[in-house]
């Protein structure tokens, strides 16, 4: 709109030069002797050549709203000669509306009561309507031409400029902008506008909003049953239910803020009077059921409300509230709406858990993370003293105190959000970048890397991991992986084409927190590992315990059979040790051995020559 504004004026400026060194040779002529008369019809006349040359519509009128002229721009479009309007009001012509409140413009042509100065042009923004039935959004200069002490006298130029259909493109691109273009609804920055007025209402008149969140129970299941297809047939249908509900309800507005995660205002409402309307919205899709091929879904919505009040803070805290609220609904079994209570200690906790989020999704955006590197080291008398080579990579996150926050505070978290294919990707993808410094040798160092049953469970995640092992030029013998039993058992085929395909590159597994399952020896014929990793639980109280060092003893005696190697975890002092060496475990990892440190340290006794001496410096 500036720029249209910009040429607008620029060519009025034009204009009017060119008018005024016509009016200069009129005012020669008349000095030369020249009659009045006739140096005004030629002033007329100059006038009217230098409009007709002119591509748009240009009205001229005298300071009393009268006809002079009309170029034939203008003629064409408000479809009226000149001599059929000459000396006529300009209003039986056309007629300029304001935009907002559709009134019509008055004394336009009065350049000091709309606040411009004398001989400067004014632009308006504004409807006009001309040919009875059409209407026109405009840009509408007024350049004064002539300025007399008679109005009758003074001139004006009225430029026209039809941007109706600049305007529909701005008015489809600021929709875009403000809607989600899967459900027409207001997208999350435009529903967190409205938020924060109806929050400063509040503040100011002591007004009261009722705000609810809500969330598809069912849509993980539909998704991942029978496809993205038919969560978004679900979200569509959902909507309009929704939008059916809501519609017709005052100044209710809704907006889609999420996936499956949908905004309600009950603007100027009572919690008595928002509750019945949420009841409404609950049985109108539990009476709803989602059909996709031969199947059918049952559909039903968890939320959470929030009261906006004069003590509300911000439509951030408000939207974080409810969406608690939400949280906690669907944990309780979905299909219900409840309010968001402070003193809740389970809605604490899941108000911990969503900052845990938080912090996490900073630390990916930040890169906060670090590896850490703990030696597994052999525990056999000839081979205990020497140098470290076999390692297991540990995660840590870099807080915003630049503390590291324990895997135990943030690992939960990822997993229970389902941010854990996230996690391993970016370990795998640091990892392999460090071990691609490594110097090859006969006998190189091997370090562990820990996968998620998340990630192993996506078909992609194996692709990747053989995409980065290309990409990185990192010796695939120098890596193993460490999966949990749980993990494995969970998508058997899944684990062992994973399997299959990184051993035939080179590397190594490693079967973590062996011996808590239930199947636990049945499982392990069919997985091709080359090291079994005993749970801690059973070796932390070896000594103590009669039952612990039977199943230490056991899966020792199974593994070796099997050709693996032992690891056992939590070996925290020189008894633990002594004894596990008696059983014949050949691997033993925790601080009584050493504790875990930066990978980047850890790593700098097996990189080559020159990146060694770098490090050293």
């Amino acid at each position: 709109m500036d720029f249209l504004k910009d040429q607008a004026m620029l060519l009025v400026a034009a204009i009017a030069a060119l008018l005024v060194v016509m009016l200069f040779m009129v005012l020669k002529k008349r000095k030369r002797g020249d009659s009045a008369s006739s140096a005004c019809s030629e002033a007329l006349a100059v006038k009217e050549e230098i409009l007709k040359m002119v591509p748009n519509p240009v009205v001229l009128l005298t300071g009393q709203y009268t006809l002079v002229y009309l170029n034939p721009a203008a003629e064409k479009l408000l479809d009226s000669p000149l001599r059929r309007n000459l000396g006529k009001p300009v209003n039986g012509l056309f007629q300029l509306f304001n935009t907002q409140t559709k009134l019509p413009v008055k004394d336009y042509l009065d350049l000091n009561h709309a606040g411009a100065s004398v001989n400067q042009a004014k632009l308006i923004h504004c409807i006009v309507k001309y040919q009875q039935s059409i209407n026109a959004w405009m840009n509408v200069t007024i350049q004064p031409i002539e300025l007399h002490e008679d109005p009758m006298k003074s001139q004006y130029a009225i430029f026209l400029e039809d941007v109706t259909a600049t305007r529909a493109v701005e008015s489809q691109l600021n929709y875009m902008e403000r809607h989600d273009s899967q459900t027409g609804l207001l997208n999350r920055k435009a529903f967190e506008a409205v938020l924060k007025a109806s929050i400063d209402d509040a503040k100011k008149h002591g007004s009261s909003h009722v705000f609810m969140a809500l969330s598809i129970d069912q849509f993980k299941t539909i998704n991942d049953t029978v496809g993205y297809a038919a969560g978004d047939s679900l979200i569509t249908k959902v909507v309009s239910v929704l939008k059916q509900t809501v519609a017709g309800e005052g100044d209710n507005i809704g907006g889609r803020l999420a996936g499956n995660d949908f905004g309600v205002l009950f603007k100027e409402s009572t919690l008595f009077s928002a509750a019945n309307k949420m009841k409404i919205i609950r049985d109108e899709i539990g009476a709803f059921q989602f059909n996709w091929n031969t199947r059918t879904f049952p559909v039903t919505l968890s939320g959470g409300f929030v009261v906006i009040k004069k003590d509300t803070s911000s439509a951030a805290r408000v939207l974080t509230e409810s969406d608690i609220a939400c949280r906690t609904a669907r944990n309780h079994g979905g299909n219900r709406v409840i309010a968001y209570r402070a003193e809740s200690a389970e809605m604490r906790q899941e108000q911990s858990n969503m900052e845990g989020v938080w912090n996490l999704k900073k630390a990916f955006k930040n890169n906060s993370f670090e590896l850490f590197a703990q030696p597994i080291h052999p525990l056999k008398e000839s081979q205990f003293g020497k140098p470290f080579s076999h390692y297991e990579l540990l995660i840590r996150m870099v807080g915003e105190d630049s503390k590291f926050v324990p895997p135990d505070e943030f690992i939960p978290v990822a997993e229970y959000y389902s941010m854990m294919p996230e996690l391993d990707r970016w370990v795998v993808r640091e990892a392999f970048s460090y071990i691609a410094q490594v110097e090859p040798t006969d006998n190189p160092p091997v370090f562990a890397i820990n996968l998620s049953g998340q990630s192993l469970d996506e078909a992609s995640f194996r692709d990747f991991v053989m995409d980065e092992l290309k990409t990185s030029g990192a010796d695939a013998r120098m890596i193993c992986f460490e999966i949990t039993e749980a993990v494995a058992v969970n998508d058997l085929t899944l684990a062992t084409r994973f399997i299959s395909s990184l051993k035939a590159e080179g590397s190594s597994f490693s079967l973590d927190d062996f011996g808590t399952g239930v199947s636990s020896y049945g499982y392990l014929q069919s997985l091709d590992v080359d090291y079994l990793k005993i749970d801690g639980i059973f070796v932390k109280d070896l000594i103590r315990d009669g039952i612990a060092r039977n199943i230490v003893e056991s899966v020792t005696q199974v593994g070796h059979s099997m050709g693996l190697k032992i690891i056992a975890e939590y070996v925290e002092d020189d008894k633990i040790i002594s004894l596990l060496r008696k059983m014949g475990v050949d691997y033993g990892q925790g601080y009584g051995i050493c504790k875990p440190k930066p990978l980047e340290e850890m790593i700098v006794p097996h990189l080559a020559a020159k990146k060694k001496t770098a490090a050293a410096v």
